[in-house]
């Protein structure tokens, strides 16, 4: 209803008189007109869902770098403690290495000392 009122009741004289005097030139501009209308539409649309998009990223990209760092002071303390037992197990051995020659003096002298025992308690035939 409305557009029946809109193309016949409204006088267009004034307006085909002014696009009979451009003609082909007019009609051209008018539909250079639209299609520039449109793609301006497209891009702001483009333009609103890019900006949304970049929003989502950045805040995507911080949470990453969030789990990132927790996960580097993760992996810095499980290296400390690696290192550190790593440490106390080489000080171990080096204190086992370092006791390892009384050791074998001590059992040298031992096995010594039951060799002359033994040749003592030799029975008499």
């Amino acid at each position: 209803m409305f557009l029946y009122i809109l193309l016949f009741q409204l006088p267009l004289d004034g307006a085909a008189n002014k696009f009979l005097d451009y003609g082909v030139i007019g009609a051209m501009v008018i539909f250079l007109s639209f299609i520039a209308y449109k793609f301006y539409q497209k891009i702001d649309e483009n333009s609103k869902e890019w900006k949304h998009q970049a929003k989502d990223m950045a805040e995507k990209y911080t949470d990453l770098n969030i789990a990132q760092n927790e996960n580097n002071k993760e992996l810095i303390r499980i290296r400390n403690q690696d290192v550190t037992q790593n440490k106390e197990h080489q000080e171990k051995v080096e204190r086992k290495l370092e006791e390892l020659p009384e050791k074998i003096m001590k059992e040298f002298h031992f096995a010594e000392l039951q060799r002359k025992q033994r040749a003592n308690t030799t029975p008499l035939d």
